[in-house]
């Protein structure tokens, strides 16, 4: 079996394995959805599951997270979620970003993530507080939040 992520890849610090079933939650596009009628994305989701099986995943998927609000949403790494869930993993690589918002889908930034207490994220930080750009899971949701995870591939 391939292993799914290595601390010696790129953002191998501050990237860590993350339960899928939290994620997706805070996905900004649903890429299985997309799927079911694309065949463009059908086949990038397949081309991923591949190279996933093969290589592992080459980068981390990147959380925006906000922690003057407690907002979160999966900002890069829709098709590679898609493909996790669609292998069975629990668990993928994850990095955050502290962002103010920006995202293509605005609409969905503002109104369908839910704040902190949902999500159970720790770190909160009053305004002009400092926050790194760049965090690890484990610096924001509570501990415990990373021992679920258990990486295999079906039929891998």
């Amino acid at each position: 079996m391939t292993e799914l992520w290595s601390e010696d890849r790129h953002y191998g610090r501050i990237a860590e394995l993350f339960p899928v079933s939290l994620l997706d939650k805070l996905k900004e596009y649903d890429r299985s959805r997309e799927a079911e009628e694309d065949p463009e994305v059908r086949a990038r989701i397949d081309d991923i599951k591949q190279s996933i099986q093969e290589e592992g995943f080459r980068e981390p998927l990147m959380l925006l997270y906000n922690p003057y609000n407690g907002v979160a949403i999966l900002g890069e790494g829709n098709h590679r979620l898609a493909a996790a869930k669609e292998l069975g993993l629990e668990c993928v690589p994850l990095r955050i970003y502290r962002s103010r918002g920006m995202t293509k889908n605005r609409e969905l930034w503002k109104s369908a993530n839910k704040p902190v207490e949902v999500q159970g994220a720790l770190l909160r930080a009053e305004e002009g507080e400092y926050t790194p750009q760049e965090m690890s899971p484990s610096q924001v949701f509570p501990p415990g939040t990373l021992e679920r995870c258990r990486v295999t591939i079906k039929g891998g």
